[in-house]
């Protein structure tokens, strides 16, 4: 099992993906448009994810929780 950690900042949008003992497997990134309704930021933390999960060749039924950060 994995789990995806986001941290959701003012700057840009962490994702990094944990094997089920804590060790990173990967981590990326993607710029915040400062500009975005939540639905939006909400939809592309989604799809980053989605291919997060799909790049590192695991299931998507693999990963068991995703937590995410922010501000506020």
């Amino acid at each position: 099992m994995y789990r995806i950690g986001i941290d959701l900042g003012g700057t840009k949008i962490a994702f990094g993906l944990v094997s089920e003992d804590g060790t990173l497997v990967k981590k990326t990134a993607v710029d915040t448009d400062r500009g975005a309704t939540a639905e939006e930021l909400t939809e592309l933390m989604a799809k980053e994810s989605l291919k997060l999960i799909d790049n590192c060749g695991i299931g998507r039924d693999e990963v068991k929780s995703i937590g995410i950060g922010c501000p506020g």
